[in-house]
């Protein structure tokens, strides 16, 4: 009886390898567009190639998609993925291939080297290949595709030629369209060689054109990134191409899809790295407690980091995590550890007597301010930040100075800070969000995250005006000068950062008109620095903005500011004309600032303090050059305003609620609120 048992068990396994032998595979090949980075959503950017494998009936098909961001139909093949497809492809297969927006590339460089001869003829060109160091023939897109084509036919696979995904691209409101390109060679090879086509570049653009710019633009494609797709943009894809298949009926792939497939979107959504539940120890699934006695460890990852006593309370009988609460009448730190990149968080507010919470991230960087509960009352909050390392990828990373190297943009951990009259959490939701747009700044200690008190600088006050929906990312550094920042590593580490349609701020002057090593001669070599800035930003398909420096408080006899600075924002103003790049005049609208606030007024907006102002200051605080909270408010206004005003792109992320800004009529200093952090340092930063 047990021999009977053995032998049918075996039967039954071999049975079970010979049907998934037989059972044929659905292979997707092409671009990011068909599946991106790893197809795991990371960034939050998906491909269609992934979320079609939910129309098919996987019982009787196998779906694999075998796509590769970066790829061109050359380089698809050079690089041996076809290759790979073709071993394991057998008869009854099936390909769908989509290809061309990386064959407008450079045939030849030293960067990608992935272009191909445009159209679909047998032209050739030879090249000694810079990237890989061989010989290589270059053909047509037409004839790597047809190449393809016939070695799945040889196979006894099914190709299917799907066209290229449209790009976010408007003309008169409807989707841009180029004739005799891509799309049109593609159709023209589907038909050459006599195989089905799915024009997906036509079914996308047409559903497109009925949806319009403004809802698509941040929806389906990310608003600064008009090729990769959301994820409602890869589900929209996907459902097209199954609509073409369907209408296709001559290939046969219709009948494995499923009559009612299940396309849970929800799986495609960026995931959810932390729940914190703030208050008691009770909490629910899926949610980690944080208590009073929660403080931080490197253990567990994250933790308080309290500066006077914890409070928590709950509302009866609690039902879910925002029914208690921890406050406190001091500020305190919530950390957690995480790896680099952006987050978005949902920060739940609120506490049984009310609250009053001011939010900064990092290096007292503000998220928002003053924001109130009533009693009872709950509100919720989203922002962004960014986690950055100083370390980089198969290179030295950026050699931090000593002051630095304690600071808390670079410890490897997420740090808030809750602060205000009667700061109170109730829940922190922490999401990956790498996919948002960035605004980098470079800079100088006027720009940079100033640690401590009572130093500021506009970069760490500019997040709190715009939306939830681009991330800041201040590189700036006291002291810096174009020279430095670049030799220190700096502008590779934001390089190397750097997405399509990023923004890269620059304000420098301060420091590179000094004597010394690192001086630059305002019409020469800083123009040059510049150029080199510029230029290595629209490599990366980066924007470059240039940032006018800010006046320093000198005043002449008549209550005018004198311009310290020399030539140097009038070089830039003539580099942005040169150039033909956006231009913040934050070097005239200072002017304006300070001499609206006048003579003893404007050191309300520097670090100009009595003695005994701060614990340990024997001595007054005079500094002409650096802000304090208040003034680094104000100019931080200055620059949204000039955002709104001179960059169409980016101005679109200032918040709705956005006041126009004139620094000719200031906030009064006396209406400024600022909650002070508890970490003071008198010494004054680099750059003076």
């Amino acid at each position: 009886m047990k021999k009977i048992l053995l032998i049918a068990f075996f039967g039954l396994i071999l049975q079970i390898s010979l049907q998934a032998k037989q059972k044929p595979t659905v292979f997707t090949i092409g671009d990011s567009t068909v599946k991106n980075g790893k197809g795991d959503g990371s960034g939050g950017q998906w491909g269609w190639g992934d979320p079609i494998a939910h129309y098919f009936d996987t019982t009787k098909v196998f779906v694999k998609n075998r796509a590769l961001g970066g790829t061109s139909s050359r380089t698809f093949q050079t690089k041996g993925l076809w290759n790979a497809v073709l071993k394991e492809l057998k008869k009854g297969d099936f390909v769908l291939m989509q290809f061309g927006h990386n064959d407008g590339g450079a045939i030849n460089d030293t960067l990608r080297a992935r272009g191909t001869i445009k159209g679909v003829g047998e032209e050739t060109e030879e090249i000694d290949n810079l990237i890989t160091k061989q010989h290589e023939i270059v053909h047509s897109y037409g004839w790597y595709l047809r190449k393809m084509v016939r070695e799945a036919k040889a196979k006894g696979a099914t190709p299917i030629i799907v066209t290229p995904i449209p790009r976010n691209d408007w003309e008169n409101g409807k989707i841009k369209c180029t004739p005799a390109s891509y799309p049109d060679w593609a159709m023209e090879i589907a038909r050459q060689e006599k195989i089905e086509f799915i024009d997906l570049n036509k079914r996308m653009s047409e559903k497109l054109d009925g949806i319009g710019e403004a809802k698509v633009t941040g929806r389906y494609f990310y608003a600064t990134d008009h090729t990769h797709t959301s994820t409602k943009g890869a589900l929209m894809a996907a459902s097209l191409v199954v609509e073409g298949i369907k209408a296709n009926k001559k290939t046969g792939l219709n009948r494995f899809l499923l009559k009612n497939p299940q396309i849970q979107a929800e799986k495609f959504q960026s995931l959810t790295l932390f729940r914190f539940d703030f208050g008691s120890e009770q909490t629910f699934a899926g949610w980690t407690a944080v208590t009073p006695k929660s403080l931080y460890s490197t253990e567990k990852g994250f933790g308080l980091i309290p500066s006077g006593e914890i409070e928590t309370g709950e509302s009866a009988g609690k039902v879910n995590p925002f029914d208690d609460f921890l406050g406190s009448k001091k500020p305190f730190y919530f950390t957690v550890d995480l790896p680099e990149g952006h987050y978005r968080l949902l920060v739940t507010l609120g506490g049984a007597e009310g609250s009053s919470t001011t939010l900064k991230a990092e290096s007292r960087r503000l998220l928002f301010e003053n924001v109130k509960t009533a009693f009872g009352e709950t509100v919720q909050k989203t922002v962004v930040v960014d986690v950055r390392y100083p370390q980089m990828k198969n290179q030295e990373g950026i050699k931090l100075k000593e002051r630095e190297l304690n600071y808390q943009n670079w410890d490897h951990k997420l740090t808030l800070e809750f602060n205000g009259e009667h700061p109170c959490v109730k829940a922190i939701e922490i999401r990956k969000a790498d996919e948002l747009p960035t605004v980098f700044l470079a800079g100088n200690s006027t720009v940079t995250d100033q640690e401590n008190e009572p130093w500021a600088s506009w970069g760490q006050m500019f997040p709190n005006f715009l939306k939830p929906e681009v991330v800041v990312a201040n590189y700036a550094e006291s002291g810096e000068t174009l020279l430095a920042f670049k030799r220190e590593n700096r502008l590779q580490k934001i390089l190397s950062q750097m997405k399509t349609g990023d923004y890269l701020l620059m304000e420098f002057a301060h420091n590179d008109q000094k004597p010394g090593g690192n001086h630059l001669d305002a019409m020469t070599t800083y123009k040059d620095e510049l150029r080199y800035y510029i230029a290595e930003t629209r490599k990366k398909d980066g924007k470059p903005v240039l940032v006018t420096s800010t006046n320093r408080r000198r005043f002449d006899e008549n209550g005018k500011i004198i311009n310290t600075l020399e030539e140097f924002p009038e070089a830039m103003r003539q580099l942005v004309e040169e150039q033909n790049i956006p231009l913040i005049d934050l070097n005239a609208m200072s002017k304006t600032l300070y001499e609206t606030l006048g003579v003893e007024n404007s050191r309300k907006a520097f670090v100009h303090y009595p003695a005994n102002s701060y614990p340990g200051q024997d001595k007054p605080l005079a500094d002409d050059t650096h802000f304090n909270p208040y003034g680094a408010y104000e100019l931080a206004k200055c620059v949204t305003q000039a955002v709104l005003q001179t960059i169409p792109d980016l101005a679109k992320y200032v918040r709705d609620d956005w006041k126009a800004f004139d620094p000719a009529t200031p906030d009064p200093e006396t209406q400024f609120r600022w909650y002070d952090s508890p970490a003071v340092n008198l010494l004054k930063p680099d750059g003076n």
